[in-house]
């Protein structure tokens, strides 16, 4: 049996990211295991926003999903992956937090993610990382930005 089945690697679109979903790739290649390409696009509700922002500005959920997934699909296109799973999540919660509850979701073994290593108090891995580190319910693998 393969050690890992499931294979997530959340996207933000950065140049940084691209490092970790080619090492994803090649994981769930060697593995023979599902790879899913994971964005989450975080919304805030209007009773949530300042007052100095006006409706018109408010962009809905609808728009936030179809502008998500043809990014993710582009993306993933760029890369040589058009054929992965991609999933893209509208939430309002933390990247964080979605990553986490996707994982459980699915029954991801491996998340694959990058360390931007650029955010004060969590320099080392990034916030979003070292987040996802301390609560993921499986195996994380940081990918070293830099």
């Amino acid at each position: 049996m393969n050690p890992y089945q499931h294979i997530l690697c959340p996207v933000d679109f950065s140049v940084h990211c691209k490092k970790a979903v080619g090492r994803a790739a090649q994981l769930a290649k060697d593995y023979q295991a599902k790879l899913t390409l994971f964005h989450a696009v975080i919304y805030y509700p209007i009773e949530y926003t300042d007052d100095w922002v006006t409706p018109e500005y408010i962009i809905p959920i609808e728009d936030l999903q179809q502008r998500g997934e043809a990014s993710l699909a582009g993306f993933a296109e760029r890369l040589g992956l058009a054929e992965v799973e991609r999933f893209v999540e509208v939430a309002t919660a933390s990247a964080k937090q979605e990553i986490i509850r996707f994982a459980e979701e699915h029954k991801v073994d491996l998340i694959v993610l990058s360390s931007h290593a650029r955010h004060g108090i969590s320099r080392l891995l990034g916030s979003t990382a070292n987040g996802v580190v301390h609560a993921a319910p499986c195996d994380v693998l940081t990918v070293r930005a830099k």
